[in-house]
């Protein structure tokens, strides 16, 4: 496999995930055995090549489920704005509410699949992952995003009412320099997203290339779900 590593006191090629080398038994990398939350957090936004190292390695991935639930939901918010400006709709705050679960399921569901995707990508390039791993990578990189949503639709919330979701007239029209202060924070903490993203998948293998076609296709296809 190309991700292979060579044991440092031996020489042998080990699997990427190999806790011992399965020559000469000696130690390759960390055990982890869980992951903290706060500490992972803290730790994805200044160093995520080490982070996601240890996501990928940890023998429990707990948290994941909330983040994919979590990175549901900011993706949906997110998405209606992105729409009423396109577009030039008008999605009312009962619509939100009242299609929260199901579009939350349909953002999630989305994570796993393009997950799908990429691991048969990366499996045909002969890189030796686990589909596991590729949706931990997917799905913590959203925590920019989830940061973002978190912080401030609050304030969207009390600056706009229920016009941060609409068109007629739209958050743009109602406080313009607001407006772009904040959508411009969240499309800043996307961004920051895909380089983690790009960084996760640099950890696996070391491929650049492949690494950048896996993340400009993982942006294209959610901007493509996010104005469906």
């Amino acid at each position: 496999m190309k991700n292979n590593i060579n044991c440092p006191s031996c020489g042998k090629s080990n699997s990427f995930y190999n806790l011992n080398c399965v020559e000469c038994k000696n130690f390759l990398r960390n055990r982890v055995a869980n992951i903290d939350l706060w500490d992972t957090i803290s730790q994805i936004l200044h160093s995520p090549s080490e982070t996601i190292k240890n996501l990928v390695f940890a023998q429990k991935k707990n948290y994941l489920f909330l983040l994919i639930i979590l990175a549901g939901i900011a993706s949906f918010t997110n998405s209606v704005p992105i729409k009423n400006i396109l577009f030039n709709s008008t999605i009312e705050i009962d619509y939100y509410f009242g299609s929260l679960v199901i579009n939350t399921f349909l953002y999630s569901l989305f994570i796993i699949i393009v997950s799908f995707i990429i691991w048969i990508v990366l499996k045909s390039f002969r890189y030796s992952v686990r589909i596991y791993d590729v949706i931990v990578i997917n799905t913590f990189s959203f925590i920019p995003v989830i940061i973002s949503f978190l912080f401030t639709t609050p304030v969207k919330l009390a600056l706009f009412r229920e016009y941060f979701l609409t068109f007629n007239p739209s958050p743009f029209m109602v406080k313009p320099l607001a407006s772009y202060i904040l959508y411009g924070i969240d499309l800043i903490f996307l961004i920051w997203s895909m380089f983690i993203l790009f960084f996760g998948y640099s950890t696996i293998q070391k491929n650049k290339a492949v690494t950048s076609i896996v993340v400009i296709f993982f942006l294209v296809v959610y901007f493509i779900a996010l104005i469906l």
